[in-house]
């Protein structure tokens, strides 16, 4: 509620004003490149949570022992449940590997529909497209219901065209 001060009168009265609570506008962030070149992104994850902000940070490929880390107080980290890296194209799936990698790809759409973070990254969807795990139209789906104070930044070495066409912003790096 915002108050008006009227100076016009001898007697200052105070008129409320109607205003709306409007949230900072989330964006869409493509992030392509050689997968050994995200450090901007996961710099700009740990300084978002370094200012107080929720930041999920889920990598789909990268296989770890520990699923979830909590690296500060508002950073949260996700991996596979795998015992090696999954991050080439042409690497061959086992059944325990494809369910890990699509458990984890629920909490990254349930994060999103309930709007608890204000910046998701998600590393590797471009493979999971790929193998099949994730079609184009259910990622498509998801972002254009997130909350509109969310940030996403999807990060991968290729991305499908009607993926490119709903980003706000896309950087290419190349090596």
């Amino acid at each position: 509620m915002v108050a008006q001060i009227n100076r016009s009168s001898k007697t200052r009265e105070l008129t409320a004003l109607p205003t709306t609570m409007s949230l900072a506008q989330g964006s869409l962030q493509l992030f392509i490149a050689p997968r050994s070149q995200y450090g901007d992104v996961l710099a700009s994850a740990v300084r978002t949570a370094g200012q107080g902000s929720e930041v999920l940070l889920v990598q789909l490929f990268q296989g770890s022992t520990q699923a979830i880390v909590k690296l500060c107080q508002h950073l949260t980290w996700r991996r596979c449940t795998c015992d090696r890296f999954l991050d080439k194209p042409d690497i061959v799936l086992s059944e325990a590997e494809i369910a890990s990698i699509k458990s984890l790809w629920q909490t990254v759409v349930e994060a999103i529909q309930v709007g608890d973070y204000r910046l998701v990254v998600v590393e590797g969807l471009d493979l999971a497209i790929h193998h099949g795990l994730v079609t184009e139209a259910e990622v498509i789906a998801l972002l254009s219901d997130r909350p509109l104070s969310m940030d996403i930044v999807l990060v991968g070495e290729s991305m499908p065209a009607s993926i490119l066409e709903i980003a706000d912003q896309v950087t290419k790096c190349r090596s």
